[in-house]
């Protein structure tokens, strides 16, 4: 870290890199959805308005705007099923220096626990010649809980939805995924760019493909979800670390139903890139929040920092060891509500041993 802080902190041109980086980032989450669906809409529409008042240019340009549309439109249509079926990650895209710039930010960085390491070596793992390498068990796979969400799961998609973590040399024989809204998948050409980042659905019939060996034929899946989502979004503040589980069934459900080892990660800063607008149950802000996120699955919380891009505080994501579940195809609320109280044992363990480490001024870790 020391390597990367001097980095960042003995250049002018690494440290607007990095800050351009994470606008860039920002900007991507925020608009870019938005000006793929409006790109989209002015190939049809925009081609119409020329010829309507006879633009020279009508003719070609409209040639143009009708071959890229039919030609996506085909692709997109043959394609539709792919975000539900381990998507189409890129490896080069995974890699790009973007990523890199975003972590060296922060700084950001990956570490697996003692517990971790532990359980690999009680599996009869080998250990790796690089001491933060580990060689996980390649013939199960994993469903891993991503806490807290935090504004925007930053640290999930740093140290699962990219190399800028070098997940992939830490974890040789592991392939990564990020399972998100489906909402991302409905958007044209955004689609493409999140499922580059290892992106897929995390709808049942998603999770399902990629945590059954039975139905996908592979292992050695890591499926990363943050499980708290966009109400965990709303009580995200510097320091605080709330956490959704009550209403969180399905995600413990589906470990017992694939027979998926259950991991707990614990994004440690992730809440302190941002502060937020009170927002107090009862509020009408909140209320406000509340409906907003039930009618399109989105929070809008109001975050804020000294500038547009986020603090530039440490965020550490720890992954830690895992529960290892026997596969039940019809799991009852007692084996789903046993697993997520053992699940929360394992949180709880492991803030308590790496707060002090990562983020010490943190208030004990609370849920709802």
């Amino acid at each position: 870290m020391t390597k990367v802080l001097g980095w960042y902190d003995h250049s002018v041109f690494y440290r607007f890199r990095a800050r351009f980086s994470v606008l860039l980032f920002g900007c991507s989450v925020i608009f870019l959805p938005m000006l793929c669906l409006i790109y989209y809409v002015h190939l049809f529409l925009y081609p119409l308005f020329l010829m309507t008042f006879g633009h020279p240019i009508a003719d070609s340009y409209s040639c143009y705007c009708f071959l890229i549309i039919l030609l996506y439109t085909i692709y997109w249509t043959r394609d539709v099923d792919t975000p539900y079926r381990g998507g189409r990650r890129s490896k080069w895209w995974r890699s790009i220096g973007l990523w890199k710039w975003i972590a060296q930010y922060f700084p950001a960085r990956l570490v697996v626990s003692d517990e971790l390491r532990k359980w690999s070596n009680e599996q009869g793992q080998k250990d790796c010649e690089n001491s933060d390498c580990i060689q996980l068990p390649s013939e199960f796979n994993y469903l891993l809980g991503y806490h807290p969400h935090g504004p925007f799961a930053m640290g999930a998609l740093m140290a699962y939805g990219s190399e800028s973590l070098r997940f992939s040399k830490i974890f040789p024989g592991i392939t990564p995924y990020m399972a998100t809204l489906n909402l991302h998948y409905n958007v044209p050409f955004y689609r493409d760019y999140a499922m580059s980042c290892g992106g897929v659905s995390v709808s049942r019939e998603s999770l399902v493909y990629l945590l059954d060996k039975d139905i996908s034929g592979k292992s050695g899946n890591l499926v990363a979800v943050s499980v708290g989502g966009a109400t965990e979004a709303l009580e995200s503040r510097p320091g605080h670390y709330v956490l959704m589980l009550s209403r969180r069934r399905g995600f413990f459900r589906m470990a017992l139903k694939t027979g998926a080892h259950l991991v707990p990660s614990i994004g440690f800063g992730e809440t302190n890139m941002y502060d937020q607008v009170a927002n107090p149950e009862g509020s009408t802000l909140r209320k406000i929040q509340e409906w907003f996120t039930k009618a399109f699955t989105l929070a809008p919380p109001l975050f804020y920092s000294t500038r547009v891009i986020p603090y530039r505080r440490p965020v550490t994501v720890v992954v830690g060891r895992p529960i290892v579940c026997e596969r039940i195809p019809n799991p009852t609320d007692e084996q789903v509500d046993k697993l997520r109280e053992q699940y929360k044992e394992e949180l709880v363990q492991m803030f308590n041993k790496y707060r002090p480490l990562y983020d010490p001024t943190a208030e004990d870790i609370r849920f709802f």
